[in-house]
């Protein structure tokens, strides 16, 4: 038996489908850390402490802007980057979770 967990495990909370416009913002602060491996054209490294991003979410009211920290990227398809932010607040009101 293994120490596996399931998305929902690891996330801590459900997702569901709810399609809004994002912009992340990254402080522009220097992000220190040690490297892992390099190649001839690229480098993997290991940063320091939590990357703090701001987040503003388009909304029907405007925009809503929250503070959060980025937890991770995901490399996609050839012009795309999956980001993955755990939010410093709930955003609940925003998301529909079923038919009303």
């Amino acid at each position: 038996m293994g120490n596996s967990l399931t998305d929902t495990d690891r996330r801590g909370k459900a997702r569901v489908d709810c399609p809004l416009s994002v912009r992340v913002q990254l402080p522009a602060a220097p992000l220190d850390g040690q490297s892992a491996n390099v190649s001839t054209d690229g480098i993997y490294f290991l940063a320091q402490g939590p990357i703090a991003v701001e987040v503003s979410i388009q909304t029907p009211a405007g925009a809503r802007v929250v503070m959060g920290k980025l937890v991770r990227l995901d490399s996609r398809a050839q012009e795309q980057v999956g980001v993955a932010v755990r939010l410093d607040q709930s955003i609940a009101d925003l998301i529909q979770t079923g038919p009303k």
